[in-house]
Parts: C-alpha cells; structure tokens; sequence
C-alpha cells in the first residue's frame, strides 16, 4: 500500500475517533512516524497514538489471534517511542465492521493488559463505537 494512502487513512480515522471519543485530550495532533500522531496537549505533555487495524482481508487466523498479534508487534515496536514529552502512550485497534460474534476473548484481553501501553480502544469505524480494552 502506498505509504502517503495510508497515512490519508491513518489521519481520517484519527479525526473520526476524535470526534467520537468525549473525553479525547484537547490539543494539537501532529502525524508522526513512532507513535503514528502525537497529541500535543501542552508544551510539556504530548500522548502518543499508535493506529494499526485488524479483520482485513489477507489477514489470517481469527480476530482475536489478529488482536494478540498486533498488541505483540506494538509491543516491540513500543521500545522506540520514548520522548521525554510523551506521557502516555494509546493504541488505537481499528475494525472496519465488528460482527457480535467475534467478541474479544479471555485471552485477548490478558494480551492487552500486560501490553506497554497505558490505555488501548477498540474502535469500529462503520458505526462509530469505542470499546475501552485497557484503561
């Protein structure tokens, strides 16, 4: 996928979880490389957004071996964000369209809380719905 497409797509699902998250920090969000934005709330806190995506087609295995996966993979990928401004760090996992039946397990959901991040949202994009999977 071409690299500036997919930062166009990066930015437009941040600004419709921007306007679909309440309590989502006021400030200015800057696209970034690692994390994918910083949000710049002052000039001395800055929250780092992390986008990636499951249930695409040519992913493999279920949507929670999708989920485990990912969180692994930012997970390792974590280790290179460290700024002294940054004072939390989220993860944004974004679906296309959530089918009830592919409910987050036990185990997914376990692979979440021992991640790095301090909060992680699930978030489908068809119907604007956050789910919180890490506070």
């Amino acid at each position: 996928m071409n690299r500036d497409f997919q930062k166009q797509q990066e930015l437009l699902a941040i600004e419709q979880f921007r306007q679909t998250l309440p309590e989502f920090p006021k400030g200015k969000l800057v696209a970034s490389e690692a994390p994918d934005f910083i949000l710049k709330v002052t000039h001395k806190k800055w929250i780092g957004i992390e986008l990636t995506s499951v249930g695409n087609p040519g992913q493999k295995g279920s949507l929670n071996s999708q989920i485990i996966e990912m969180v692994n993979i930012k997970n390792i990928k974590y280790r290179t964000y460290h700024s002294k401004h940054i004072a939390q760090h989220w993860l944004i996992i974004t679906i296309d369209f959530f089918n009830a039946d592919q409910l987050v397990s036990a185990k997914a959901l376990t692979a979440l809380q021992d991640s790095f991040f301090q909060k992680i949202y699930f978030f489908e994009l068809f119907n604007n719905t956050i789910s919180y999977l890490k506070k």
